[in-house]
């Protein structure tokens, strides 16, 4: 059995996991299990005294990837060749959805940028709550995005191959 200095990541894991549940308990956050699902927590170093602050920097940087995405299909001319092919066919909703989407996140960060301010366990457990919930709403929204550019991302390799082809 390890030492309490030289604990294996697995068991550092577990405390994490059992301090953050006792934190769950007491501002009904979701399970740990869940926040990993989501915004991969169990990937990250934790310091012991600020798990939830960790977390929440942890959610911050899933929500700001999937802003910077939106954000390249909404102004392609910032992006890669790719993102300019992939918006070629996105519908008037689907910019709709994702401008809707970019201005959560905006939301979402600047809330995140606050709490850096003052540590406040009970602050960052309700973003952490708050956060969460947003990102389970989000989720059906990207997916429609995601399965628009998959159709359209076909639909411009098969004009490719007839151009090529035909």
């Amino acid at each position: 059995m390890a030492s309490d200095d030289c604990k294996t990541p697995i068991e550092e894991l577990e405390i994490i996991r059992e301090e953050y549940e006792k934190l769950a308990k007491k501002y009904s956050l979701p399970s740990f299990k869940e926040l990993d699902e989501d915004f991969e927590i169990s990937k990250a170093e934790f310091s012991g005294t600020t798990i939830l602050r960790d977390m929440r920097k942890l959610i911050i940087a899933k929500f700001a990837s999937m802003m910077n995405f939106a954000e390249l299909l909404l102004n392609p001319s910032n992006g890669s060749m790719f993102h300019m092919f992939l918006t070629r066919g996105i519908s008037s909703e689907d910019k709709e959805i994702l401008s809707k989407i970019f201005g959560e996140i905006g939301e979402i960060e600047i809330d995140s940028f606050a709490l850096e301010l003052n540590y406040g366990e009970k602050n960052e457990a309700e973003f952490i709550k708050k956060s969460f919930s947003q990102w389970q709403e989000m989720k059906p929204e990207f997916e429609q995005i995601f399965n628009s550019l998959k159709i359209n991302w076909k639909k411009s390799s098969i004009k490719k191959e007839k151009s090529y082809f035909g």
